[in-house]
Order: structure tokens, then sequence, then C-alpha cells
């Protein structure tokens, strides 16, 4: 019996940004703990695969939102 082909979605490009956003509007509801891979990927459509493409651990993320609100802060003393 022929397997039928397969029809796979397109992927949409994801971008770091993107993925910050998400971990933070997750942190600002629920903390740190509501942060998590798995959740960030739901929260941006994307599988958690993907997220690790980006950032290794759960820890790398909250690293760079430490560095992306650090930074904010220096701009806005500058």
């Amino acid at each position: 019996m022929p397997v039928p082909p397969r029809n796979p979605q397109p992927r949409r490009a994801l971008t770091e940004t993107e993925i910050l956003d998400a971990a933070l509007a997750l942190v600002d509801a629920g903390g740190p703990a509501a942060a998590g891979i798995r959740r960030i990927a739901a929260a941006v459509s994307a599988a958690p695969s993907t997220v690790y493409t980006y950032f290794p651990e759960r820890a790398a993320v909250h690293r760079a939102l430490v560095d992306r609100l650090l930074g904010d802060v220096d701009a806005a003393a500058s």
C-alpha cells in the first residue's frame, strides 16, 4: 500500500526577539518558572526544538532576558 505524500506546513521564520518577547510575557504573567522552553514554544507556535535552536536551555533564555532588560535600563539612563 503506497504511503500518501506528506503535506508539511510551511515553516515561518522565527527570531530570537520573538522568543524573548514571548518569554518576557510569560515571566510577567507567572514569574521565571512560567518561562519554560515548552511554554515559550507554544507561545510562538513553534516546536520546542525550534527554541532550542536559539537557546540551548531555559537558563540561556533567562540570561538573554536579563541582558535585554539591563540594556533597556542602560539606554534609558543615557
